[in-house]
């Protein structure tokens, strides 16, 4: 009873020191599409390939449930975060509409591959499985790592100090498979292994910290730096240990002409100030590095 109480009372804390109610990060809908309203309008100058163009749109997923990249307003209906501002201005950019899909991360990709939507933008590594699968449009580096409580009291500082405690983490994400990896080193050493939670979004992945149920929320350094903000100092960077990792926008091997036109659609972003814009609006000035492509990410 007195642990209830105590989950409870947590959690009100939470909604008081984030200064979010119930719906200020909705869960949307598997598969709901939205058209996003842009505050400025784009010159075309990208021409976008012929079913783009026939359609009227291009159609990108992404998970809505991964603030700051990509979430829903308090509203509960409408998509924002710096991977939203980005994907709603590719289409314009070819002279199109940009119509945004959610799905779990964990299903993201089997949407892409079933023709679901035209290109995937959410957060995702270069990783030398998908490189081999797919083609990717490079638009930052960031590094993993781990957000723990305030002052470091079990002293997490590398996915090895996280051996005999707990870890929760995004499913399907390369952050999950590099932990599972460390939990395997640990018990060959004679350790204990790391008690993995893993979730479908981010958002449940930051709630299980905030409640005490695991020792660190383990993720992306733009994601930990986000809800480090909203905490007010209730939570810190334990550390970053994982080198950085390059992000793409990714898009079926089929479908050369759809990253070609992306890719000029990003560049043309990146070089009217755009995507930097997007960046420091969202607060993630020191946890990214930004590029395209003639400006690598270092």
């Amino acid at each position: 009873m007195i642990v209830r109480f105590n989950e409870i009372f947590a959690s009100l804390c939470f909604a008081v020191l984030t200064g979010m109610a119930t719906n200020a990060h909705a869960e949307a809908a598997i598969g709901t599409a939205y058209e996003v309203k842009l505050p400025t309008t784009f010159a075309k100058t990208v021409v976008p390939p012929g079913k783009i163009a026939k359609a009227g749109k291009i159609v990108m997923c992404t998970e809505l449930g991964d603030p700051p990249a990509g979430f829903l307003a308090e509203d509960g209906s409408t998509p924002k975060g710096f991977n939203v501002d980005i994907m709603s201005a590719i289409g314009p950019v070819m002279g199109v509409k940009t119509e945004v899909i959610n799905y779990p991360f964990a299903d993201i990709f089997a949407a892409l591959d079933s023709g679901k939507c035209d290109a995937v933008m959410s957060s995702s590594s270069k990783s030398p499985t998908r490189v081999a699968r797919y083609n990717f449009v490079t638009y930052m580096t960031m590094r993993l790592g781990l957000m723990v409580p305030k002052g470091n009291p079990l002293n997490l500082k590398t996915f090895d100090d996280l051996a005999g405690h707990r870890g929760a983490v995004l499913v399907s994400s390369t952050t999950e498979r590099l932990l599972k990896a460390a939990s395997t080193k640990a018990v060959s050493e004679g350790k204990s292994p790391i008690e993995i939670q893993s979730y479908p979004q981010n958002t449940t992945v930051f709630h299980q910290l905030q409640l005490g149920r695991v020792d660190a929320f383990v993720g992306d350094a733009m994601t930990i730096g986000y809800w480090e903000h909203l905490s007010n100092g209730r939570f810190q960077v334990g550390g970053l240990p994982v080198e950085p990792l390059t992000i793409g926008i990714v898009m079926r091997k089929d479908d050369p002409q759809i990253e070609d036109a992306v890719r000029k659609a990003y560049i043309s972003l990146f070089d009217s100030g755009y995507v930097q814009q997007s960046s420091k609006k969202w607060g993630m000035d020191g946890f990214i590095t930004l590029c395209r492509d003639g400006k690598p990410c270092s």
